[in-house]
C-alpha cells in the first residue's frame, strides 16, 4: 500500500499489496471480529471514530483486566462509518492465561450503545480478506487502518504464549 500527504492511496484488490497484507493478519490467532457502527445523524468524522474505538478497547481492557492487540479498519460513507476490529487479549497470573475467549461477547455487544457485534471468527482468512478490501475499496469518504499494542501482537504472532 502507498500514501500520499497521510492519505491511503488504494490500489487494486487484486493487487500483490492485497494479497500480502490479507496473508500478514492471517498469521495472528484473532479471538474476535468486533463491528462497531455510529448512527447516521452523528456523522463521526475520522477523529471521533478514532476516539471512540480508543475508549471501547481501553474500557475493555480496564474491566477484564487484559491486555488487547487488534488491527482495525476504520471507514466511512457518507455520514455512516463504522469500525472493524480483529482483536486478540492475553493476560497471564498466576500460571493462568485469560484470552478474550474467556470474556463475554454479549456484555460487550451492549456495552456500545450504537449497532455492534461481536464475534467469535471462524475463518481467519475470509475476515482478514474482508477487512483488507474495506481499505481497497473506492465507494469510502475516508479510510484509516492501523495496528494497536504490536508489542503483544508481535509475541502472539511469534508463539510466545501457549
Amino acid at each position: 500500500m502507498r500514501y500520499a500527504k497521510g492519505y491511503l492511496i488504494r490500489d487494486q484488490v487484486n493487487s500483490p499489496e492485497f494479497f500480502a497484507y490479507t496473508g500478514f493478519l492471517m498469521s495472528f490467532p484473532w479471538e474476535w471480529f468486533v463491528t462497531l457502527a455510529f448512527p447516521i445523524e452523528e456523522n463521526a468524522g475520522p477523529v471521533k471514530t478514532k476516539m471512540r474505538r480508543l475508549w471501547f478497547t481501553r474500557k475493555l481492557c480496564t474491566v477484564e483486566r487484559i491486555q488487547v492487540g487488534y488491527f482495525y479498519v476504520e471507514a466511512a460513507q457518507g455520514n455512516f462509518s463504522h469500525i472493524h476490529m480483529l482483536m486478540l487479549g492475553r493476560r497471564i497470573r498466576y500460571g493462568f492465561t485469560k484470552t478474550l475467549d474467556l470474556v463475554s461477547r454479549s456484555f460487550w455487544e451492549s456495552f456500545w450503545k450504537h449497532q455492534t457485534k461481536v464475534e467469535k471468527p471462524v475463518s481467519i482468512s475470509s475476515l482478514a480478506t474482508y477487512c483488507v478490501a474495506h481499505i481497497h475499496n473506492p465507494k469510502y469518504d475516508w479510510v484509516d487502518d492501523g495496528f494497536y499494542n504490536l508489542k503483544l501482537l508481535k509475541k502472539c504472532k511469534m508463539g510466545s504464549f501457549k
